[in-house]
């Protein structure tokens, strides 16, 4: 009761000192959670860039050009297997297989001038484009104005087996009399006459799980597992693809990534004729370098000057405190010479002391708090600074009231 008596007399008759001791506990208090904030805001930032941005890694040739490209198993199988150490690093992988057809079971349903001449007189072809997913063929696209509605049921997933599905355009589907849903029959032969093979017609049927808006009217999509083994059918080819590509699951590992790949594939040069390696990856991470390497600035930074920060902040609080209770000696001294005992006379101090630092912590925690609402942590570095901020009265109390009193008044005189 007395010292909350004293606590309450002693804020009345010194406001203005009362509002200096709150004000410095309220400014570093402030301060300190700022830097704190910045630093999470600025970790939580480059988190969201590794998680966010797609880094995609495509294979072309040596010189970069990615024209007639014929990749075998070999190639494949390092993207896939996961004893070559670059599966485990890939997701959304790209394959591409191109066949021909014909539907002879439904060439009377299309005039002749249309079996033959599309468009400016040009010749017509007819192909089915195995793909692993849509981006492997890249004009399937909004901006393009190409795309693809599946039906119930099916969605791009569905490409990446080996089921007889197929997705038509819907131009070609009305001319045929069939819908979504429905089965076409189609016979299919090998483009791929660079190894000499003899081709030969290999009649399938399909089901047709959606429709094609936009594009070529004749062109019609599978999985890419089902264009290779219709392909191995017709000229006994291997599994190969005109396009391989994906994307790295942890952005974080995209070194790792490349150190493994540099066993398999080589770099792009512009000049480049040959290699000891097939074909060369390119891994378009410039972006994310780019932007990642100016968050990791900040991140340093913010890491040099927030321990100089917090310490000035600590020196300052324990300082400014220590000053401001040592010149209170008189009134300690007028305090004992009235009989108080120097324990009374420190707790009646110290619990002054920790009672405005409190009110400063909070106001200044509550505003903050306020003002930055999407912040949730408290800082350690409150405590530290009130530990500081209590310790320097405390030590000041503790120094004045040791020794003769009636020394303190004449040092005072």
């Amino acid at each position: 009761m007395l010292l909350s008596k004293y606590i309450c007399i002693r804020i009345k008759r010194n406001p203005h000192i009362v509002f200096i001791f709150i004000a410095i506990v309220i400014s570093f208090v402030w301060l300190v959670n700022e830097m704190g904030t910045i630093g999470v805001a600025q970790a939580a930032k480059l988190e969201n860039m590794y998680n966010d941005f797609n880094v995609r890694c495509v294979l072309s040739k040596p010189n970069g050009s990615r024209d007639n490209l014929l990749i075998s198993n070999t190639y494949i199988s390092y993207f896939t297997d996961p004893s070559y150490g670059l599966s485990q690093h890939l997701k959304d992988i790209c394959f591409k297989r191109t066949l021909y057809y014909e539907l002879p079971v439904y060439s009377h349903n299309i005039g002749n001038n249309e079996l033959h001449n599309i468009g400016n007189n040009e010749l017509l072809i007819m192909q089915l484009v195995g793909i692993s997913r849509l981006e492997a063929e890249p004009i399937i696209s909004d901006e393009n104005g190409i795309s693809i509605d599946f039906i119930n049921g099916y969605t791009e997933e569905a490409l990446q087996n080996d089921s007889l599905i197929c997705v038509v355009n819907e131009w070609l589907l009305f001319n045929l009399g069939l819908q979504p849903g429905n089965n076409i029959k189609i016979s299919a032969i090998d483009r791929q006459d660079n190894f000499n093979n003899v081709v030969e017609f290999i009649d399938t049927e399909m089901l047709i799980i959606g429709s094609v808006k936009g594009g070529y009217v004749y062109t019609i999509y599978c999985p890419w597992e089902t264009a290779v083994s219709l392909a191995e059918m017709s000229s006994g080819i291997p599994p190969i693809t005109e396009l391989m590509g994906a994307v790295i699951i942890d952005n974080k590992h995209i070194n790792e990534f490349k150190e493994i790949a540099s066993k398999y594939f080589t770099y792009v040069e512009a000049m480049a004729q040959s290699s000891t390696h097939g074909f060369a990856l390119t891994v378009y991470d410039s972006i994310l370098i780019q932007s990642s390497l100016k968050v990791q600035k900040n991140i340093l930074w913010l890491s040099v000057l927030r321990p100089i920060i917090l310490t000035m902040s600590l020196l300052v609080g324990f300082i400014s405190s220590f000053i401001l209770t040592k010149n209170r000696k008189l009134e300690f001294s007028i305090m004992r010479s009235l009989g108080t005992k120097r324990i009374m006379v420190f707790l009646m101090v110290f619990l002054e002391q920790v009672l405005l630092g409190i009110l400063g912590m909070s106001i200044a925690i509550i505003f903050f708090y306020m003002i930055k609402s999407d912040v949730k942590a408290i800082y350690i570095d409150n405590v530290l600074f009130y530990v500081f901020f209590i310790s320097g009265s405390a030590i000041a109390v503790y120094q004045t009231t040791q020794g003769n009193i009636m020394h303190s008044f004449k040092t005072l005189e």
